[in-house]
């Protein structure tokens, strides 16, 4: 296992996935570093103080989870950022026909999201070839890491279906031609995550390495969320309780994960 500069691939295929991983990169990193302009162009805004700064953790989840595929080339990885961009597409696009959200940002957002999430789920069929039949884990720290997918898919569904409610809780209002998109895009794409995580935790005598691997993903993407996390906490005041609070469940999910592929090692 080898942590070196990733190569560009030969095939069109393999060349259009490296390119759509590489934009989530850009995207995941401008959420990080400057929320508050991201923040203006996707339609969201602070209802309390500080609450725009809850950009940097969702953006750094996703450079994070983009950086650790571009590094460590493995199909399991690919497949779970397509269907996680793919169902975050379709978040858009329930925004679009339920909350009648037709802003160009949201269309725009739509479409880039559709093309890469396409790109990227070229590589599932090579991720689940060998895929046996689905168990649910009898040893503890894959167990572990099964309901630590599970939190994920629970915080998700709740994220993707209840837009409102989450926000509120956030502390975030919408731009009127945003609508919900945003925040039910972020939702589904940590709903696919967790969903698929769940099933590959079921695999685990069949994809041991898959595994491995899209735990290692996972600490690589909450790492750097925990990053964005201290960094809106330092840079944009306010919003702490609900900051703590997150910043809580993202160590025990980090700590879940890690101490799962650890115990695969």
């Amino acid at each position: 296992m080898e942590f070196s500069l990733p190569e560009f691939p030969a095939t069109p295929i393999g060349q259009a996935a490296f390119v759509s991983a590489a934009l989530a990169v850009v995207f995941g990193l401008l959420y990080l570093c400057i929320p508050q302009s991201m923040g203006r162009l996707t339609g969201l805004q602070s209802a309390r103080n500080g609450a725009i700064g809850e950009l940097r953790p969702a953006g750094g989840f996703l450079a994070g989870f983009a950086i650790a595929t571009l590094l460590l080339d493995q199909p399991v990885l690919y497949a779970a950022l397509g269907l996680a961009l793919g169902l975050g597409a379709f978040g858009r696009l329930l925004s679009l026909m339920s909350d009648q959200a037709v802003g160009l940002v949201n269309i725009v957002m739509l479409i880039v999201q559709a093309l890469m999430a396409g790109a990227l789920a070229t590589r599932l069929p090579e991720a689940f070839a060998e895929a046996g039949a689905f168990l649910w884990p009898t040893e503890f720290l894959a167990q572990l890491s099964a309901y630590a997918y599970a939190g994920m898919a629970g915080v998700g569904l709740v994220i993707m279906f209840m837009p409102r409610v989450s926000a509120h809780i956030a502390g975030l209002a919408f731009l009127r031609e945003a609508g919900h998109g945003p925040i039910r895009s972020a939702g589904g794409v940590i709903l696919a995550i967790g969903l698929l995580g769940i099933y590959v935790a079921g695999l685990t005598e069949s994809l041991y390495v898959a595994q491995l691997f899209l735990a290692m993903g996972m600490v690589a993407a909450l790492g750097l969320s925990l990053v964005g996390r201290v960094a809106a906490l330092a840079i944009n005041r306010g919003n702490y309780l609900y900051s703590l609070i997150f910043l809580t469940f993202s160590l025990l999910e980090a700590a879940a994960f890690a101490s799962g592929f650890a115990g695969m090692i």
